[in-house]
Order: structure tokens, then C-alpha cells, then sequence
């Protein structure tokens, strides 16, 4: 079997650049437009997960972060929550500071967290029926890239790995609690197409149902919920980074 090549920080950094360069302006604008955060207050949910509720309360809060001006080089200190990292003005940018390992340890990087958790439950972003982060195409990585260097201000080269890495295991959480919210309420998988989360495309909710209603799946799943259940400590860290 041979070894996965590991991309490095530099290089995943250059391409996701390079790629984003390649975008028309017209393309960038679009973007723009279609991945505003859309309201995830009320996202349906039959019954909200513990660990889900947590992390919606963690989310409204506000955190006291410095902010950048591109123009000026002007530092403030303001508090700010995830949802108006969206309506800032193009040369502000929240300011992340990174460890020795390229992660995050401040409430910068929480909010920046925060803010992912936001992307990944963007359908126009982040499908749900890829089966794993690696599937989500060259093209919405880059999309995401986008809105985060266009936010936040950190050593993009140092932090590039933990953030995308960050953005995946976010989107894995979205599927995981989309499957204890939706998956136990309903007796059969017609019933379950029929009551999409209303943050979904249709289409991916369809999808992401019957893959997780074959035997495979429900086996895999069975296993996950016994090997959780014999964990005395959860892994399940919320917003925060654990780079602190």
C-alpha cells in the first residue's frame, strides 16, 4: 500500500491561491452574493443534541477580538459574534494569533472557529452528501479560502493546514448532528426524505439519507455509538480552539 502524500502548508496555500486567481470577477461576485450565512437559529431540528445546543449558545456569544485595518494598519479591540464577521467592511479583518504549530490560541480564533462552523453548514459551500472532506471539490475549498483571508488576518502559510483541516472536522460535526436531529425521529427513510433540515439542498438531503440508510452505514454507525459510549472523556470541544 503506498504512503498519502501529505501536502505541505506552503504548497496547499499556493494552490488555493493560485486557483482563486484564476476566477473571473464575475465568478467572485457570485460567490459573494450566494454564501451570505443564511439564518441558522431555527434550523428545524426535531431535538437538538446536547453538545449542538452548547455550541448554538457558544456561537451568540460575543467575544472580545482586535480587529485590522488593511488601510491604515489601525488596531481596535471590539466584541463581535460569528454571524457580523459577514457584514464587515472590506478592510477590516479580525486578527488570529497562531501558536509554534501553525493552530490558534486566542479569541480570534475562536470566533474564527465560529465561523466555519457558519461555512460548513452552507449548502452553496459544503455539500452534505460527499461522503468525506477530501470529496469536496478543489473549486468550493477555494470559494471558502476566499471568505476566510477576506476575514481574518493571520500567517496564512502557518495556519492555512489547521484552518481547512479545522473547516473539515466542522463539516463532519454539521452531517453528525444532522443524523442524531433528524435520523431517530422518524420510523422509516420515506418519512425522513420528506422532512429535509430546511438549511439543505433537496437534493443532497436525498443523497445523504440513503447512503446512511444502507446496511454498511447503519453497521459503521452502530459501531461509532457503542465506541462513544465507552469514552470516558468526549472529544467534543465545542467553538474553542485546543491550541490553548
Amino acid at each position: 500500500m503506498g504512503r498519502k502524500h501529505k501536502t505541505s502548508p506552503g504548497a496547499l496555500l499556493e494552490e488555493l491561491q493560485s486557483q482563486e486567481n484564476n476566477n473571473s470577477h464575475h465568478e467572485t461576485e457570485e460567490i459573494d452574493v450566494e454564501t451570505r450565512s443564511p439564518d441558522l437559529s431555527n434550523d428545524g431540528n426535531t431535538t437538538l443534541s446536547l453538545n449542538a445546543m452548547q455550541n448554538t449558545q457558544e456561537e451568540n456569544d460575543a467575544l472580545l477580538v482586535k480587529i485590522i485595518d488593511t488601510n491604515t494598519e489601525e488596531i481596535t479591540t471590539k466584541k463581535m459574534k460569528a454571524n457580523e464577521v459577514w457584514h464587515m467592511a472590506k478592510n477590516l479583518k479580525v486578527m488570529v494569533e497562531l501558536n509554534a504549530d501553525g493552530h490558534g490560541n486566542d479569541n480570534g480564533t475562536n470566533l474564527l472557529v465560529r465561523f466555519l462552523g457558519k461555512l460548513a453548514r452552507n449548502p452553496n459551500l459544503c455539500p452534505i452528501h460527499l461522503e468525506r472532506w477530501s470529496l469536496v471539490p478543489k473549486a468550493k475549498k477555494v470559494q471558502l479560502w476566499k471568505l476566510i483571508e477576506d476575514n481574518f488576518l493571520f500567517d496564512y502559510v502557518a495556519g492555512c493546514s489547521w484552518v481547512m483541516t479545522t473547516l473539515g472536522e466542522r463539516l463532519r460535526e454539521h452531517k453528525y448532528h444532522l443524523r442524531c436531529n433528524y435520523f431517530y425521529h422518524f420510523n422509516s427513510m420515506e418519512e425522513l426524505l420528506a422532512t429535509p433540515s430546511p438549511n439543505v439542498d433537496i437534493s443532497d438531503w436525498s443523497i445523504f439519507v440513503r447512503h446512511y440508510h444502507t446496511e454498511k452505514m447503519k453497521n459503521i454507525s452502530s459501531q461509532n455509538t457503542s465506541n462513544r459510549k465507552k469514552l470516558k472523556v468526549s472529544h467534543a470541544g465545542g467553538s474553542k480552539s485546543n491550541a490553548r
